[in-house]
């Protein structure tokens, strides 16, 4: 495959929960660890072999390599490493801590080694004043070095709205915190947050990332595709666009290493429900705990910069 040399993508994917396997239960009405029904290792190397072809095909469309990839719903270290064993992702290498979540669901960024350098990581952990940690994902902090610039890149997986969104408090508190961390680096250094956000781009809980106290101003390119109706994940009957990729504006400067072009859901054919009722929907890998053996019930999100 030949790839253009003449651009960049960052992408993100929520891939739905990529749990380890489950050991055969002893009796068929035990629960399982995961809370899924019959999923074994069978299924498992199934997931991690569709999270590799939802890669390369992002990398055939576009013609190149992610230099950023984002995912979330990664069950620790050993899922991740095993994305890293496949085939496709030999050439990448990863930054990823275990988060505060009880089920041990994580964030992680994979990178291109090639293209940029790691400078410093951390986790960012929402703790109460007397110091006892929610059991939430915790934001995921990496500063990088590409053509002699920094860029802070945030990998986000906010928690959901179940329960009649009892978790709206978690959400605005780990925003303020993000916020707050921006807010912290120097004002000559390039952001990328990317993640599920769990909210759309018009929600008014995302004001303190777009007005801050550090002077930087921040886009989201998500909001023109939720504007008009383009969205990444769906619930019931309602498309949402809770996948996206928000840039400082370092990357609409002419006289930046990257800049930024275009923002995309991808929502390629073979991601989709083969109903014919939900075609425009993500072929999802469970609903409920009945096993679909779909991809994921997230489409990715690129941005494409040249």
């Amino acid at each position: 495959m030949e790839y253009d040399r003449s651009k960049e993508i960052f992408a993100f994917y929520n891939v739905e929960n990529l749990l380890l396997p489950d050991a055969p239960p002893v009796h068929s009405a035990d629960p399982t660890i995961s809370g899924l029904r019959n999923w074994d290792d069978r299924k498992y190397r199934q997931k991690l072999n569709k999270i590799a072809h939802v890669a390369e095909l992002i990398s055939a469309s576009e013609g190149v390599l992610p230099m950023l990839f984002g995912v979330a719903e990664i069950q620790g270290e050993k899922a991740l490493t095993d994305i890293l064993e496949l085939p496709f992702f030999k050439a990448f290498r990863a930054v990823h801590f275990p988060s505060a979540d009880t089920r041990g669901i994580d964030v992680a960024l994979l990178y291109d080694p090639e293209k940029v350098e790691i400078l410093s990581s951390k986790t960012i952990r929402l703790t109460e004043e007397s110091g006892q940690v929610f059991d939430t994902r915790d934001i995921l902090h990496v500063r990088l070095g590409f053509c002699n610039e920094i860029f802070n890149a945030y990998v986000v997986h906010f928690p959901s709205r179940k329960d009649k969104d009892a978790n709206f408090g978690l959400r605005e508190n780990l925003v303020r915190r993000l916020a707050a961390d921006i807010a912290q680096n120097s004002n000559s250094e390039a952001v990328i947050l990317m993640g599920d956000f769990n909210c759309n781009p018009d929600d008014k809980m995302l004001l303190p990332i777009f007005k801050n106290n550090s002077g930087k101003q921040i886009f989201n390119p998500f909001a023109d595709l939720y504007t008009n109706g383009i969205y990444s994940t769906f619930h019931n009957k309602s498309g949402q666009t809770f996948d996206q990729i928000m840039l400082s504006e370092h990357f609409q400067q002419s006289d930046f290493p990257l800049k930024f072009t275009a923002a995309k859901v991808f929502s390629h054919e073979k991601l989709r429900s083969s109903n014919r009722k939900l075609a425009q929907r993500p072929a999802r890998t469970y609903a409920g705990k009945r096993y679909l053996g779909g991809y994921s019930d997230h489409f990715p999100v690129i941005t494409v910069l040249n």
